[in-house]
């Protein structure tokens, strides 16, 4: 069975897309590998304790603080880009981004507060609390990746056809012409 041209074009975006997906992952891990190198070099077994305690600890700051947002934004700045509504992609955008700067700031500030005010209570240096502090206030970029993400998942949507195959086209009679007027 031979392909069509349309099925072919879309084959050909997945697979540039999927290449400069999985290149950038490459980029992003080799960059950590190199990271986590230097630091064990340069700093030696007991700041390396030090660096991924902090990371860890960001980590786990960052996962209290998302609150989910990050999928949304993909939810919803992949629809407003797949009706081509840039007011409410900028405006999905922005505030989901200060939203994430806010929720991150007040879960690295409350945590600082604790580690300052108890140091015992978590039982790390404060320093330390506080470069993972800093770490997760940075870490409300991650809403841009996500905005990334659905920017590539929006122009893949509208490369491809609407078929019975989709899960959100109706099915229709081979022959049936597409239903017309206003569509939930």
């Amino acid at each position: 069975m031979e392909m069509g041209d349309d099925q072919r074009s879309l084959q050909e975006a997945v697979l540039r897309h999927g290449m400069w997906v999985s290149f950038a992952s490459f980029v992003n891990n080799f960059s950590g590998f190199v990271y986590w190198l230097a630091v064990s070099a340069l700093g030696g077994a007991e700041f390396l304790g030090y660096a991924s305690t902090a990371v860890a600890l960001s980590s786990l700051l960052v996962g209290l603080g998302s609150l989910g947002v990050e999928i949304g934004v993909q939810k919803f700045v992949g629809e407003t880009l797949g009706r081509g509504d840039r007011d409410s992609f900028t405006t999905y955008t922005w505030s989901s981004f200060l939203f994430a700067l806010a929720t991150y700031s007040g879960v690295a500030a409350a945590a600082w507060a604790v580690s300052a005010v108890c140091p015992s209570l978590l039982g790390l240096p404060s320093d330390l609390v506080a470069a993972a502090s800093v770490l997760t206030v940075l870490s409300a970029g991650i809403i841009l990746r996500s905005v990334l993400v659905a920017s590539l998942r929006a122009h893949l949507m509208q490369l491809s056809p609407r078929d019975a195959r989709s899960p959100r086209a109706p099915r229709r009679a081979p022959g049936e012409a597409p239903p017309t007027g206003p569509s939930r």
